[in-house]
């Protein structure tokens, strides 16, 4: 027996004596209608050990169906706040950031993209300017570069954003579609400040969960 996924258009198929489609990808609300393909994957790996130990297509299926888009802190959660789209996800290096494109530019559709980002100071100069690279693959508008306190790992204080900031120029970035903030929550403030409606803010190598659930928390119940 098998288990297998189509894109978007299609669904999770458990073949057994024949084929069953279990629930469309269009329905599991991590995949982003099939445009997180990683999650896709994740979601054929669950429910293939979840038949194994027991469970039926229609659990799979509600299993699936149920798991939102918040469910799994720092992957992909999705937020909107005063009609501006706002994904928090720990992407942290040009793979992780990679993988997330098609769900970035899925929902950002026709509007524009802002992308937070740090990195930590274990990282060679060529593997931050790889990281710039694809972080400019998914064609933002403007970019915002914060310190990842605790994580400078033998590098003085801001040095790791200057090297960003040099790749971002290098790479031909703009100087007045880049700037520096202190941390994830004045890069939310300064995003929403710029951001119009049906925009997106992409903050990645996010690591202030707890303080960015909380500004999330008074923004979203307003």
């Amino acid at each position: 027996e098998a288990w297998t996924a189509a894109s978007a258009d299609g669904a999770i198929v458990h073949h057994a004596g024949g084929a069953t489609s279990v629930i469309a990808v269009a329905d599991i609300p991590a995949a982003f209608e099939g445009h997180a393909r990683h999650n896709v994957d994740n979601a054929l790996g669950a429910a293939a050990l979840a038949f194994a130990m027991g469970c039926d297509h229609a659990a799979i299926a509600a299993g699936l169906g149920g798991f939102g888009t918040r469910d799994n802190p720092g992957r992909l959660e999705r937020y909107v706040v005063d009609g501006v789209n706002v994904l928090l996800d720990f992407a942290h290096n040009p793979h992780g950031v990679n993988a997330l494109a098609a769900a970035i530019a899925h929902v950002r559709g026709p509007h524009r993209l802002l992308v937070v980002l740090g990195q930590a100071g274990d990282r060679t100069q060529h593997d931050l300017g790889e990281l710039t690279r694809a972080t400019l693959e998914l064609a933002p508008d403007r970019v915002l570069v914060r310190p990842m306190r605790g994580y400078e790992r033998g590098r003085v204080p801001g040095e790791v954003e200057a090297l960003l900031q040099l790749e971002f120029f290098n790479r031909g970035l703009p100087a007045d579609a880049f700037a520096l903030v202190d941390d994830e929550i004045a890069a939310l403030d300064a995003g929403m400040a710029w951001a119009r409606p049906g925009d997106l803010i992409a903050v990645l190598v996010h690591i202030q969960r707890d303080e960015v659930h909380r500004w999330l928390d008074l923004k979203v119940s307003r």
